[in-house]
This record gives C-alpha cells, sequence and structure tokens, in this order.
C-alpha cells in the first residue's frame, strides 16, 4: 500500500518509496471463529456444516473441470495449495495442509481471533508491519436481517480491535464485506434481490459510525468474482449448480455487486467524508495469464484476452460504468452458438453509470497465481461444463499448475 500517487515505483528505483506501508491482512471467516456467538451463520458456516464430509471434493476455487480430472487421474489429491499460494478459506495449521487433514477443518474456530484481540495485536507488533487489512463480518453487525438493528457484541469486538491498532501505531484498514453474507440474507435472494440494498446502506452507515472516526481506508468489497464464484460453482459458497447456474446467475451477481458497492461508495462521500476525512475504495481479484506458447500468436492474443475478461472486466466497469464491449461479445457469441436466447448479461442504465464510474479513491489488488493459457478447441469448449468458461474461452495449461509430485 502506498500513500502518495506519485511515489517512484519499486520498478524504477530498486527500492520501497518511504511512503510504502507493509502490512497484513485477514478475511473475518478466515481467522474469527465464535461461528455461533454474536452473530447469525454465516453462508460459508451453512456451506461447510452441510459439505463437511464431502469438502475435499468440493472446495477448488473455480477450479477447471479439466484440472481437477487430471488430479484425479494420477491418484493425487487436488488441494487448494497445490494449485494456489493461498491457504485454505479458513485458517488451518500447515502440518494439516501437508498430511491433507485440512479437509476435516472447517471456520468454526479457525483462528479464535474473536477471543484472542490482545494476542493478535502482540503477533503484528512482533512482525512490525504498518497496517492490518482485516474484513467486518456482517451478521456480527446486524445478525438479524429483517429488523436490522445493530449486533453490540459484534460491534464491541470490532471498536476494541481497532483501538488497539490505533493505540499501538498500526493503521486499520477495514473491508466491509468479503463474501460471508448471512444465511438468512441469502435466503431472500442476496445479491440477486434489490431491495437488499437497504441492507447494505444499513450495515455501512452502522460501520461508519461507529468506526468511521478512526478507520480512514475503507474497502467496499473484496474479490467480487469469487462473489460471483458461488453463485455458479459447487465449490464456493453458498455452491450452486455449476451446469445450471454459470454464466447466469454468477453475471447477475457481479451486477448487483457494483451497484452495491457504488452506492456504498455515495452514502460515504454524502454523509460521511467531509467529516470523517477518509477514503473509500475497492479491491479487485487478479491471476496474471501468460501464453502457453509465448511464440505463437493466437497463444499471446488468448492471454491478453484472458487478462480483459477478469480483472480487466472489473476494471472497465469501475473506469467506465460500463462493461467492455469484449465481456458483451464474449457472451454473444456463446449465446448464438449453443442458441441461448436470453440476455444473461445487461448494461447498466445512465443513472447507474454516472453512480458506478469513477465513485472510488484507490484500488487495491489482490494477486492471487499465475496460469499458462491457450485458445479452447471446440471439443473442450463442447464439454466443459461451466458456462462463463467458455464465454471467456480459455484453456489452463495442466503443466502450469500441476504439484511437483505428478
Amino acid at each position: 500500500m502506498t500513500t502518495k500517487d506519485n511515489a517512484p515505483s519499486f520498478a524504477s528505483t530498486g527500492q520501497f518509496p518511504e511512503s510504502f506501508l507493509f502490512g497484513v491482512s485477514t478475511g473475518a471467516y478466515q481467522v474469527e471463529g465464535a461461528w455461533n456467538e454474536d452473530k447469525t451463520p454465516t453462508i460459508w458456516d451453512d456451506y461447510f456444516h452441510k459439505n463437511q464430509a464431502n469438502m475435499r471434493y468440493r472446495y477448488f476455487i473455480d477450479m477447471p473441470n479439466h484440472v481437477f480430472e487430471h488430479f484425479k487421474q494420477k491418484d493425487v489429491e487436488p488441494r487448494l495449495v497445490d494449485m494456489y499460494k493461498g491457504m485454505a478459506i479458513y485458517e488451518v495449521p500447515s502440518s494439516a495442509v501437508e498430511d491433507g487433514t485440512c479437509f476435516n477443518f472447517n471456520g468454526d474456530i479457525a483462528a479464535d481471533s474473536y477471543h484472542k484481540t490482545d494476542v493478535d495485536i502482540q503477533l503484528l507488533k512482533e512482525l512490525g508491519v504498518q497496517t492490518y487489512r482485516f474484513t467486518i463480518s456482517p451478521t456480527r453487525i446486524i445478525p438479524e436481517v429483517h429488523d436490522h438493528l445493530p449486533g453490540k457484541g459484534g460491534i464491541k469486538y470490532y471498536n476494541d480491535l481497532i483501538d488497539k491498532l490505533v493505540e499501538n501505531g498500526i493503521t486499520p484498514v477495514v473491508h466491509l464485506y468479503h463474501y460471508d453474507a448471512g444465511v438468512h440474507y441469502n435466503i431472500i435472494g442476496g445479491l440477486t434481490n434489490n431491495a437488499t440494498y437497504e441492507f447494505h446502506e444499513n450495515y455501512a452507515r452502522i460501520c461508519f459510525e461507529n468506526f468511521g472516526d478512526r478507520v480512514k481506508h475503507w474497502i467496499t468489497s473484496s474479490d467480487i468474482w469469487l462473489i460471483a464464484e458461488g453463485y455458479n460453482s459447487e465449490h464456493f459458497a453458498p455452491g450452486f449448480q455449476e451446469k445450471s447456474f454459470s454464466g447466469f446467475s454468477d453475471y447477475q451477481i457481479l451486477h448487483h455487486c457494483f451497484l452495491c458497492m457504488a452506492n456504498v461508495s455515495r452514502i460515504y462521500n454524502t454523509e460521511f467524508k467531509e467529516k470523517q476525512k477518509g477514503q473509500l475504495g475497492y479491491c479487485v481479484d487478479t491471476m496474471w495469464f501468460y501464453p502457453q506458447d509465448p511464440n505463437n500468436p493466437e497463444h499471446q492474443k488468448c492471454a491478453e484476452r484472458a487478462r480483459k475478461l477478469t480483472f480487466g472486466a472489473l476494471m472497465d466497469v469501475f473506469r467506465t460504468g460500463q462493461y467492455s464491449n469484449e465481456m458483451l461479445e464474449s457472451v454473444k457469441a456463446t449465446n448464438e452458438r449453443e442458441g441461448i436466447r436470453v440476455d444473461r448479461i445487461k448494461q447498466f442504465t445512465a443513472q447507474e453509470q454516472e453512480l458506478i464510474k469513477d465513485s472510488f479513491d484507490f484500488v487495491m489488488v489482490n494477486y492471487f497465481s499465475s496460469v499458462k493459457v491457450r485458445p479452447m478447441t471446440s471439443e473442450e469448449r463442447d464439454t466443459e461444463p461451466n458456462r462463463k468458461r467458455r464465454d471467456r474461452g480459455y484453456y489452463i495449461d495442466v503443466d502450469s499448475i500441476t504439484p511437483t509430485d505428478v
């Protein structure tokens, strides 16, 4: 994180600028635990409690079908740690990742941060970090979706955490939403239901009112492609069936995410920013795409297309308030090829466009991994169960992500 727009780059100087802030980050479900204390269940609580027995086959984030089958054929457990740099969605001991027993864990206890604020602060001090980026769990702030009343226990926990961070010279950077919606909120439609905008507005106001005097860096939402992922795949909460919903409900979720985030930005800018003097931004989930054959022009074009249709698609909307032509054409081409007659992705209205574009003070990037890609063959496209991947049209090279023991 850098605090100045004109700070010299690391690439040009070989050194981090003085304005660069070193920090660490966590997500509420990853570390807090206390799953049934001062909150109602989230979609991740529900997901793991229902699917724990089959979890070794379910939680591979956006793992293409052919990659999963490749692992299975070689009798290698396709663990998340083998494909990505990150840990599981909840924190588990490293030994459990190494021996495969991580599949027996969930986020019920995790790192138990909800009961260990002092321990966490001490660990952050030992690391010498300047910032701590954490997420607030909506169900701790508004436990019951039907009444919108603030949760006293959750507000106290986050107040204590923020106070102790500030006291120890650590800058809090706060995510408002990290794909851990409440189960009850999701039952009434979640981000597919326009009526839930009111919930997000109320939730954001409670956070700004209670924490905004000390929090000066807000992030509306993190990894919105991954938020949408749970609505096109069984491998991510809430776990919609891939073949039926991919390329439909995920695009709908993405659409409403943009509007919710922009609306939260409007609330902060009009009601809180002048007094609290903070900044509000968004966080984009990214992976880098290389051409499988760097000398093949078609592979080069495919890698660039993959970048444009993933994190590039998000940046386009935040910058212009509209989906790019590449994204719209990719969906249109699949519709024509497969005889789909419904409009699977719709543009924003002129009013929505003005709400979204340039509504943020800064951009953050979560960089997860890199893969090599090439264009899908006709046969690969026909056998790919995920409609959104058929829209994008790139094929991930298995050898670029396969564990060394395969």
